[in-house]
């Protein structure tokens, strides 16, 4: 590796540093002295004459220490982007691969992350366009706008509006002191101790909610696909309104039930007009209230193990091994039920043969002994000469096992009943 290019200037007037490109990773870090400084093989900087702006380009990882006094706009990173206590704008417009911003004292926008990002103790608004991962957010004061998320969604300690147009897998939503906006959650919602009014237009899986439900607070969901379940908190006094018929599991004192044409209201507690009020247009399964300390949990985290894989792996191998097993036990009880069905048949058929053969020999004793009661003293005629033996007729092969347990197959996977299985044993045997 060549020698590092370093540049060291000092900053005593309002800058905007435009990064064009960076080919690896980029660390930005907040400098509390006035001095930018920019270390990065293969930097090419570029300064304009109006001597407020500058570009810096790098086909390598490249670090920045940053002064107050600069603003950031980033372009293009190829690599991971990580920065921390700046107190000056930055602005991300694509990142192909993490972001991780952590300590910013000055807003923050990014329009496009094509993995993951994580975003801690922010004072400021926070813009948000496209994150094509998981979404961590931590301690932000302001208010948080998002487009859309492809993974995970997780916001924890926002002190501010949160709003978001669509979230493709789970949303984990924990202390939101603001109004909350989603227009799409994919799978699950868990929502905790929001402190303003509530909107989700639709839900894929379940909804969970563990709120305070304060007086004059509106919860409105538009569909939930699955199940809904709600922690009552206690002295709570809350209102739901709910699609009718829907099948309900309440595990709390104190509630009344009232119901319409089109829906059944669920009064909680010593609910009077302008109380918390929740509003839900479909339920996908059922709506279970619990009492606080029962049911559900609502601490969840989107920390992924390091092993996460592995345990995919046995889960699925020991769900497809649950399945092999039973798969396995109803051929046997088939194989089984179509051997004991074959033999049966096989003994009555010899049962009717040797029937025939009994009638048979009967009739023939019969006819050798039948007398008219006359006696006729005519010379007996000479007897004939004997006649030759006619050949035996040649016997029917043998069914062979190989035949048999293709038939028995054939039950076993219901290609012909047991009477069509019956009648080609005796056609194969020679039956009739």
């Amino acid at each position: 590796m060549g020698e590092e290019y370093v540049l060291r200037e000092q900053v005593n007037a309002p800058l905007q540093l435009h990064i064009t490109y960076i080919g690896g990773d980029l660390v930005l870090e907040g400098s509390g002295g006035s001095e930018l400084i920019i270390y990065g093989e293969g930097a090419q900087v570029e300064r304009l004459e109006d001597g407020k702006h500058i570009n810096l380009e790098c086909s390598s990882d490249c670090r920045l220490r940053v002064p107050m006094e600069v603003s950031v706009l980033v372009s293009e990173v190829a690599g991971d982007l990580r920065a921390s206590e700046l107190a000056s704008p930055l602005t991300l417009e694509n990142c192909q691969a993490d972001v991780i911003v952590r300590a910013l004292d000055a807003p923050l926008q990014i329009e496009h992350v094509a993995s993951d990002a994580r975003i801690t103790e922010v004072n400021t608004a926070v813009q948000i366009g496209t994150v094509g991962g998981d979404l961590a957010l931590r301690d932000i004061n302001g208010a948080v706008s998002i487009e859309t998320v492809g993974a995970d969604l997780e916001a924890k300690r926002i002190n501010g509006a949160f709003s978001v147009e669509s979230v493709g897998a789970d949303a984990c939503l924990k202390e939101i002191h603001g109004a909350l906006s989603i227009a799409e959650v994919g799978a699950d919602a868990v929502l905790t101790d929001v402190l303003g009014n509530c909107s989700v237009e639709h839900i894929g899986a379940d909804l969970a909610l563990d709120m305070p439900f304060t007086a004059g607070t509106v919860y409105h969901f538009g569909s939930v696909g699955a199940d809904v379940l709600a922690k009552i908190r206690s002295g709570s006094a809350v209102c739901f309104k709910i699609p009718a018929e829907t099948e309900k599991t309440i595990n709390v004192r104190g509630v009344r039930l009232e119901s319409d044409t089109e829906t059944d209201t669920i009064i909680v507690g010593e609910y009077t007009e302008g109380g918390a009020l929740v509003t839900i247009g479909s339920i996908g399964s059922e709506l279970q209230l619990v009492s606080q300390g029962k049911g559900f949990s609502t601490t969840v985290e989107f920390s992924i193990p390091d092993n996460l894989g592995e345990i995919i792996s046995n889960q699925i191998s020991q769900q497809l091994s649950r399945l092999e097993q039973t798969f396995a036990r109803q051929a046997e009880r088939m194989s089984k039920r179509a051997e004991e069905m074959a033999q049966r048949a096989s003994r009555q058929a010899e049962r009717a043969k040797e029937r025939a053969e009994r009638h048979k020999r009967g009739a023939r004793a019969s006819r050798a002994w039948t007398w008219s009661g006359a006696v006729d003293f005519t010379p007996p005629t000479p007897p004939a000469p004997p006649r030759p033996p006619a050949p035996p007729r040649p016997s029917a092969p043998a069914v062979t096992d190989q035949e048999r347990m293709a038939i028995l197959r054939m039950v076993e996977e219901r290609q012909i009943t047991i009477e069509e299985a019956e009648r080609l044993l005796a056609a194969l045997e020679g039956r009739d």
